[in-house]
């Protein structure tokens, strides 16, 4: 895994923030999807917005599902 995407789950304080720093994103995603920049994604290099998109989404319930959400 890309190292820029690594967390330090060691400490469930650390969750939290974790967990409200995506809530903050994604209602700001929700808000204004066009004001979002994309950059290079470690792996798949150049993606769309449609692209990005469906990357998140699949991302993100991924987890969700990880932890019974």
């Amino acid at each position: 895994m890309a190292k820029e995407y690594l967390a330090d789950t060691s400490d469930i304080q650390q969750l939290d923030t974790y967990k409200q720093t995506l809530i903050t994103y994604l209602q700001r995603f929700a808000q204004a999807p066009e004001s979002v920049q994309f950059g290079k994604h470690a792996f798949f290099n150049e993606l769309t917005a449609e692209q990005w998109g469906a990357l998140m989404y699949k991302h993100t319930d991924h987890h969700l599902k990880q932890f019974g959400c």
